[in-house]
């Protein structure tokens, strides 16, 4: 259960209303089983489940409202979950909406269960996936002063406009020297401070459109804001709403940010993209991960045998082998003109985020097939890794399609049903014209009716992957094939996420807005069994 900061407004007829969770919001440090982390929770991450009650003070002995009787309603929207109970007209619920009237009751607390989770090392946490069975009002609550409560008709005075503008002037001196978790905190505040300059003066506008029409009557319509912008290229350089760190999830499917529809779009290209580059993520299990992990590894299973009736029972052991995995860190930075991005016809914008995520995946997917695993990810390709299974073929000569056949039965029959093959494409190039010169072309799909996934073909019945990163050469001890099931023998962990950031202050004096990216994520072969190799002798 956590203690959610919320919104609460006393609103007529009785009911009570305001905002349960908030998305995308730091709680206070929370210690749960001698652990002391920070949460928050991503959009759409909270699904109501069941009968979802209003308590007062998390006490299930003291209901106020609920969804089944219908007067509790919960509802999502791009800021939280947001809540309205009718408490009805009872002595009870008049206390109550004068506690909360004079903000002495005016926080929110959730009971949920969490069934999905990312973290940024050990002492950060959002939840992505949660079910929500429970809000309650509180005194005091987990997210501090992360969002205010509030009684409508007694709102705190709003910073005029020349305080506003003070304002973003102090955070763009102190950015320089702050640190890098305190920059990101400038930025938002910055884009908070610019969004209340930007609604005085559309109030002030709106204001004197209604004066002039009124002084004349048959003047119609009066234009005085500047043409609409695009919002994609807007959103870029840095007008989003709620946070200038992107955080995408990088094991597949589609980034949730909530329902602002421009972040959506620019999100889901960074995913798309990294996703098309990579065969290596489609073929392996991808894990995120917070924290550096081992894995231990069955490498010498048990064996039973029969025995007699009253006999001992034979003592039987198996060993594990500890693979460690790390993290190493890949960066890319772009630095865009403002001119660029306001009178260039076609979406830079876009076309920024697909090269990022294509910058990244093209060098990781290297380091996924050929990586030397010191200082880099250990790749499937590499010859250190020592597989149960290799065929070898004379070195200097391209392999035949015959030592192809029989990598494919030198695989375990327990790892066939989920089993791929990936090469290079020349190589495979070269294995189907060895299989047409030798009438033993057995394979089928690749005219494309009926693969699946990526693959080129099928041959012998499974899929063939091919991968520019693979290796060509013939020379002595080179993999030049590999056929296994690659979800069981290879793993990739990614440190929790990719960060995108927009800056436009740095730079800002020179007119130049610097977009950057960065990745952490290691990866090795875990079980040896799973994979046969073809070898150069």
């Amino acid at each position: 259960m956590r203690e959610i900061r919320a919104q609460i407004t006393e609103a007529t007829e009785g009911k009570v209303r305001g905002y349960a969770a908030v998305f995308n919001t730091w709680s206070l440090p929370i210690t749960e089983r001698g652990r002391t982390f920070r949460e928050r929770f991503a959009p759409g991450a909270l699904k109501p489940e069941g009968n979802v009650s209003l308590w007062w003070m998390h006490d299930h002995k003291d209901p106020l409202a609920n969804t089944r009787s219908g007067t509790l309603a919960i509802s999502e929207d791009e800021k939280g979950i947001a809540f309205e109970a009718d408490l009805g007209d009872g002595q009870r619920a008049a206390e109550i909406r004068d506690l909360v009237k004079r903000g002495v009751v005016s926080q929110m607390s959730i009971g949920f269960v969490v069934e999905a989770d990312t973290w940024e090392g050990a002492s950060s946490r959002t939840v992505t996936r949660a079910r929500l069975h429970e809000v309650s009002l509180v005194e005091n609550a987990a997210y501090g002063a992360a969002t205010f409560a509030e009684v409508r008709g007694k709102k705190e005075p709003a910073m005029g406009l020349k305080e506003n503008r003070a304002r973003v002037a102090e955070l763009r001196a102190e950015y320089e020297g702050a640190s890098e978790d305190r920059q990101l905190e400038i930025l938002t505040q910055i884009e908070e401070t610019e969004a209340a300059i930007r609604a005085a003066k559309d109030s002030f506008e709106t204001s004197v459109k209604a004066t002039v029409k009124n002084n004349n009557p048959q003047s119609g319509s009066v234009r005085i804001s500047a043409p609409p912008r695009d919002e994609v290229r807007e959103w870029f350089r840095g007008g989003w709403r709620e946070q200038r760190t992107i955080g995408l999830a990088i094991t597949g499917g589609t980034a949730n940010m909530g329902a602002n529809a421009v972040v959506p779009q620019l999100s889901g290209e960074f995913v798309k993209a990294l996703d098309q580059e990579s065969v290596m993520r489609q073929l392996c299990t991808v894990e995120t991960r917070g924290v550096d992990t081992d894995v231990s590894v069955i490498n010498a299973r048990m064996t039973a045998s029969l025995i007699g009736e009253g006999a001992a029972y034979s003592d039987q052991d198996f060993t594990t082998t500890k693979v460690q995995f790390t993290s190493y860190k890949s960066g890319v930075k772009t630095d865009v003109t403002e001119e660029a991005l306001e009178d260039t016809v076609w979406d830079v914008a876009t076309n920024v985020v697909q090269e990022h995520a294509r910058a990244h995946s093209r060098l990781w997917e290297g380091y996924f097939a050929t990586g030397t695993g010191s200082s880099q990810p250990r790749g499937v390709f590499h010859s250190g890794t020592g597989y149960n299974g290799d065929v070898t073929y004379t070195a200097g000569a391209a392999p035949t399609i015959d030592k192809v056949i029989d990598l494919f039965y030198k695989l375990n029959p327990a790892y066939l049903p989920g089993a791929s093959w990936l090469m290079n494409q020349a190589l495979w190039g070269v294995i189907v014209k060895s299989g047409v010169a030798s009438n033993k072309l057995i394979m089928n799909g690749e005219n494309g009716n009926i693969l699946k996934d990526g693959a080129v073909a099928l041959f012998m019945g499974k899929p063939v992957y091919v991968s520019e990163f693979a290796p060509t050469a013939y020379t002595a001890t080179t993999r030049s094939v590999l056929f296994g099931d690659f979800k069981r023998g290879y793993r990739i962990i990614d440190r929790t996420t990719i960060n995108f950031t927009v800056d436009d202050v740095s730079q800002r004096s020179s007119g130049i807005i610097r977009y950057s990216s960065r990745m952490r994520c290691d990866a090795k072969p875990v079980d040896t069994s799973a994979i046969v190799a073809l070898r150069s002798a």
